[in-house]
């Protein structure tokens, strides 16, 4: 039987000092080759998902739960081992990722030198290697330093250095929040291609909903720290059927000749339902129960969600089916 590369059983994380969970209960696994967008507004908990993965996690917070890799718990001394080169990570902010002092080539050598044993000839050749499968000119970036780079060309060097140990895990997190739109979609064509080539597994988190509908295979959409719908991104695509993922697909703007104005979420950004379901009090559809009464997925393997409201039952219709589902581009 295929072991899950990565598995997350019932993890639950509350800040102590004022007894507040922002994560409940949250479950997913993911294999070799995965590529796994996460997607919500901000505060909705998915770049603290991501530092729990890393193990991350400050010590004013209480994590209940358990992380697998590779079907083994992550111990403190195993993390140390792992992070950097099994797991990699990629922040918002790549640009800090790099010395001012050092130039570009320095730095990779300085990170192959840590974790292998190649010669520096063989170091300099497999830097060089990976820089031109990002598609950058090898030579001149290797030689650069990093504020002499453009935005898009310091986000492929920063994919490069995470790629170059060949990690079995590359979480990204907002990582073409900062790029315009045809830098961002060739750094999503750039990490097909690299999950393709490497078997590598992607946690893809962003706000860009069109990229984790063109590129990701499976969706969570997350809200208050849950999951409200979880499947295949084709699935999900097809056939949206929570109403705060229908309601944040329609924020994606369209060429319709009849789109006058970009859709918006009701209610304030942010805010969430402490007992029952955590977007009730912003969605349009709620009912009594959903205010006072907790909510899990329930589906198929494929295709998940968690409303009181949708029925899951296949053929059956759904309250939600009012909400105009989006026309893609």
């Amino acid at each position: 039987m295929n072991v899950p590369l990565l598995e997350m059983k019932e993890l639950s994380i509350e800040i102590k000092h004022i007894n507040q969970t922002i994560i409940q209960s949250l479950s997913f696994t993911i294999y070799s080759g995965d590529m796994v967008g996460i997607v919500g507004e901000s505060g909705s908990g998915k770049s603290v998902t991501a530092q729990a993965i890393l193990g991350s996690i400050p010590t004013s917070f209480n994590m209940n739960g358990s992380i697998l890799f590779e079907g083994q718990s992550i111990s403190f001394q195993k993390k140390n081992k792992l992070i950097g080169t099994e797991i990699c990570y990629i922040p918002q902010d790549y640009s800090n990722g790099f010395s001012p002092f050092f130039k570009i080539g320095s730095q990779m050598d300085e990170q192959l030198a840590t974790h292998t044993s190649l010669s520096k000839k063989q170091r300099r050749k497999r830097i060089l290697d990976m820089l031109e499968r990002v598609q950058l000119p090898a030579e001149k970036v290797y030689s650069s330093y990093h504020f002499e780079l453009s935005g898009g060309q310091l986000q492929r060097v920063v994919i490069a250095s995470a790629m170059i140990l060949n990690p079995k895990l590359l979480i990204c997190d907002e990582i073409t929040t900062a790029l315009d739109p045809k830098n961002a979609d060739q750094i999503m064509q750039l990490l097909k291609d690299l999950q393709t080539q490497y078997n590598t597994a992607i946690i893809f988190i962003s706000h860009q909903l069109h990229h984790v509908m063109n590129y990701c295979d499976q969706l969570a959409v997350m809200y208050g720290g849950e999951w409200m719908e979880y499947g295949l991104t084709n699935e999900i695509k097809k056939n949206p059927k929570h109403p705060y993922t229908k309601l944040l697909l329609n924020t994606i703007p369209t060429f319709e000749a009849d789109a006058e104005y970009l859709q918006l979420i009701p209610g304030e950004p942010g805010e969430v339902n402490r007992e029952g379901c955590p977007f009730a009090t912003r969605c349009p559809y709620c009912e009594p129960v959903c205010l006072h009464s907790q909510v899990t997925l329930k589906g198929t393997p494929l295709h998940q969600v968690a409303c009181h409201l949708v029925n899951t039952k296949e053929g059956e219709g759904t309250t939600s089916d009012s909400i105009k589902s989006p026309v893609y581009i």
